[in-house]
């Protein structure tokens, strides 16, 4: 069968150019927003009787390079209400391997929780939200952690001109230790994003997962940059990069993500 190279090259930019033209179309309507890859958390809900699933594949290697780890975090959000979700959250599937020993897998602990949108932005007043959740130990015993771990966080949002977004994320968790002894740890964020298109954004953020006393292990911190864009106005890709700040974070973290909202 004989190929007509230029006939199939001007085919296939033309359909190429149409793809291109239909995707700010869906990002007109009423689009997915998503909790992620960035760490601080969007305001938004997902919307009454809505259910999104926000999933990824990530890589990470700790401060020494001698454990590496693959993990599926994931996220599960459904509408109760217009202003109030259910979340289940877990690190899913993790995979580490650690110099000179053999490799350790199985499944995460997993968490449950709400987010309640409190208000949207109005003049110069920032949307605001509170999320409650606790973390269950439910996963593997290689993984799994000590007792039910609650925590608290406030998200502080602002859309200012020129399509940037400010976000603002502090929180507290009720820890317990190896020991099995309480103790409170901070959670801190603050990301800026920018949207270039209607369809694709790219942010840069700065991110303290845990503030702690060095009995508990310490501060983690972290410098996250990474971008998302949108498929269609309910389907997200996503691309993430973390880089540690000190000895007690990871050297760095990157994953992949797709989110999808029904």
């Amino acid at each position: 069968m004989k190929i007509h190279f230029r006939s199939t090259v001007r085919q296939f930019s033309l359909v190429m150019f149409s793809l291109l033209n239909m995707l700010p179309a869906y990002a007109k309507e009423e689009s997915i927003v998503t909790d992620r890859p960035d760490f601080v958390e969007s305001s938004d809900s997902v919307g009454k009787k809505h259910f999104q699933i926000e999933t990824s594949v990530a890589y990470s290697v700790n401060h020494e390079k001698t454990i590496s780890t693959w993990a599926t975090p994931t996220l599960l959000r459904y509408g109760i209400y217009e202003d109030l979700e259910m979340r289940f959250e877990t690190d899913g599937y993790l995979l580490n391997k650690t110099d000179g020993m053999s490799n350790q897998s199985g499944m995460s602990d997993a968490a449950v929780g709400v987010k309640w949108h409190i208000a949207d932005q109005a003049d110069k007043s920032p949307a605001l939200a509170l999320l409650f959740d606790v973390a269950l130990p439910t996963g593997a015993k290689v993984f799994r952690t000590v007792g039910m771990r609650p925590s608290v966080r406030g998200v502080v949002e602002w859309e200012l001109p020129s399509e940037i977004g400010l976000g603002i994320m502090p929180g507290v968790a009720y820890e317990k230790d190896e020991n099995e002894q309480r103790h409170l740890e901070g959670i801190f964020g603050v990301t800026l994003s920018k949207g270039w298109t209607e369809i694709f954004r790219t942010y840069i953020e700065m991110s303290l997962p845990k503030i702690a006393k060095s009995q508990y292990g310490g501060t983690q911190a972290y410098f996250d940059t990474g971008a998302a864009l949108l498929i269609s106005r309910t389907l997200q890709l996503d691309i993430g990069l973390s880089a540690g700040l000190n000895n007690r974070s990871d050297r760095y973290i990157v994953g992949c993500g797709i989110s999808k909202k029904f």
